[in-house]
């Protein structure tokens, strides 16, 4: 009887002991991140593409529009090379006649007229679209567009015409 006494003592010391070591969660935190790609310097900051002076005949009835501009470049350089592509995306006042085009912003200028953006390949840009993504070619982006009038009612009056439109650059 003695040897059983000494076999379960060290047995219900150990169960003890592992009683004592159990322990619970109480807590749990997480981490959470995203590792997002490295902007590039935006070149340039401003540009105005010229139209130059457009007979109003031109414009004078509905669902006209005046020449294509020449095109301009929107470049973008020092990429980082974790860079791969950028996308831009246009914002300005969208002309409430013209749901392609940018509003007249000139008060005096005529008001039934609207400036249209587009890609080199004319694909409109719009308030709101976005470019498409560009690849990034040895450390640079380029963001080539170019603009006209056009008049969805017709009957356009000589005057200024002035429109701005922002670009946003998204980095992947």
């Amino acid at each position: 009887m003695k040897a059983t006494h000494y076999i379960l003592l060290p047995l219900v010391a150990a169960q003890a002991l592992c009683v004592l070591n159990a322990q619970a969660a109480d807590s749990t935190i997480s981490i959470n991140a995203s590792v997002v790609a490295s902007s590039c310097t935006v070149t340039t900051t401003s540009t105005t593409i010229p139209l130059g002076n457009i007979q109003a005949n031109t414009l004078l009835t509905a669902k006209q529009f005046s020449p294509w501009s020449d095109t301009k470049d929107i470049l973008l350089t020092a990429c980082p090379s974790s860079t791969t592509m950028v996308n831009a995306t246009f914002s300005g006042v969208a002309s409430t006649d013209d749901l392609n085009g940018y509003k007249n912003t000139t008060s005096a200028g005529p008001q039934t007229v609207s400036v249209q953006l587009a890609k080199a390949d004319g694909t409109l840009l719009k308030n709101g679209d976005s470019y498409g993504d560009v690849n990034v070619a040895t450390g640079a982006a380029k963001f080539t567009v170019k603009a006209r009038l056009y008049t969805e009612k017709g009957l356009v009056l000589p005057g200024a015409v002035t429109s701005a439109i922002d670009l946003t650059f998204q980095y992947k």
